[in-house]
């Protein structure tokens, strides 16, 4: 019976070391395969950070030429915005030089008007006088002498009055050629603006479009700084996950290794109340 008794203690023993052995084994494997997959993982989520911190270097270099371009458009704006200025004042000015000549023109017009009704009058007067007969000068002048000199004074009032008007005439005619330069002046200036117009047009869609693309790239900026934040906690998470992992298979396979109870530094596998029962 004492043998007996002794063989099944030896059994339940033998039996018990067994399946702790086998309990042991398995727990090692898990661990291992735990420790396989988390590093796995790791790398995985290593590789998708170095994918998005390039996208974001490339993302922030088509964000710095963006802005670079849309500085440079903003100048190329402004420098030809001052123009359109420029030539506006270059155009009203013009438009006060036409008005100018305009008023000149009619003057001498209307001076060349005036003389010229002068020199009728002179050759009405000359006419009246040279067809009177004799009785009738004597009778309006004192002496041929004086009737003389009244169709002398006519005649020279005549060639005058033609003198001054052949002047008002070239005048009149330098006023035109300047009108007509001014006018000249005046449709190139349209052209120049209306050519300044439509690149400031051109220039303003580019404007509109690169706004589009720089904000675009922003949020795309901003889509892959959240996507690396969150890479990177997984990151953290998954660090964490495989330092315990090996903890726990450092214990299995060296029990020695674990701290001192009540340390704090790890408390797998002991459980808060096992551990407050533990002696000291």
């Amino acid at each position: 019976m004492f043998v007996a008794s002794v063989l099944c203690t030896l059994l339940v023993v033998f039996g018990s070391h067994m399946h702790t052995q086998v309990a042991r084994a398995q727990s090692v494997d898990e661990l291992r395969e735990k420790i396989a997959n988390s590093q796995q993982q790791l790398e995985e989520i290593e590789k998708e950070i170095k994918k998005y911190e390039s996208q974001l270097n490339e993302v922030g270099a088509e964000k710095k030429t963006l802005q670079s371009a849309i500085r440079e458009l903003d100048l190329s704006r402004q420098k030809i915005q001052a123009d359109i200025r420029a030539t506006e004042q270059k155009i009203s000015s013009t438009d006060l030089e036409i008005d100018e000549l305009d008023r000149e023109i009619r003057i001498k017009e209307l001076e060349v008007a005036r003389n010229q009704e002068a020199v009728a009058e002179t050759l009405r007067t000359a006419d009246q006088i040279e067809s009177q007969t004799p009785i009738e000068l004597v009778l309006g002048y004192s002496s041929m002498a004086e009737v003389w000199n009244a169709l002398a004074d006519q005649a020279s009032l005549q060639v005058s009055l033609q003198d001054n008007t052949r002047a008002l005439n070239a005048l009149k005619s330098e006023y035109e050629r300047a009108k007509r330069r001014s006018l000249t002046k005046r449709d190139q200036l349209d052209e120049l603006h209306n050519e300044l117009s439509g690149q400031k047009s051109s220039l303003d869609q580019t404007r509109s479009q690169k706004d589009q693309l720089l904000g675009k790239t922003e949020n795309k900026e901003s889509n892959y700084q959240k996507l690396l934040a969150e890479k990177k906690a997984a990151r953290e998470q998954f660090e964490q996950e495989l330092h315990n992992y090996e903890a726990q298979l450092k214990f299995i396979l060296d029990p020695s290794s674990i701290p001192a109870v009540g340390s704090g530094v790890l408390s797998w596998p002991f459980e808060p109340s096992y551990m407050r029962n533990c002696p000291s």
